[in-house]
């Protein structure tokens, strides 16, 4: 997203409020501040998540997914708490 602020503004100006444009793709808390500035969006879209550990396999080495998962079967996405807040403090 970072590298298409120039037609993410072009895009939300042309949409004249008929659709919401939200960027996305790669931001970070920390880039926040210039989206907004250079696209004049209101909203954005974002993943902020870390890595948990799922207690209910690590705990009990008798519980195997037997899946070919993305991830190793011990740890899961969650919402980084931290992360939504340094966002929502940076935005203002």
């Amino acid at each position: 997203a970072m590298e298409g602020l120039d037609e993410i503004r072009r895009t939300r100006e042309q949409a004249d409020g008929r659709i919401e444009v939200l960027p996305g793709g790669g931001l970070t808390p920390e880039d926040l501040p210039e989206v907004v500035r250079r696209t004049g969006v209101d909203q954005v879209h974002l993943s902020l998540s870390r890595r948990a550990e799922d207690r209910s396999a690590t705990h009990n080495p008798a519980i195997h997914f037997g899946a070919d998962l993305p991830q190793d079967e011990f740890g899961y996405r969650a919402v980084d708490e931290d992360r939504v807040r340094l966002a929502r403090r940076l935005l203002g």
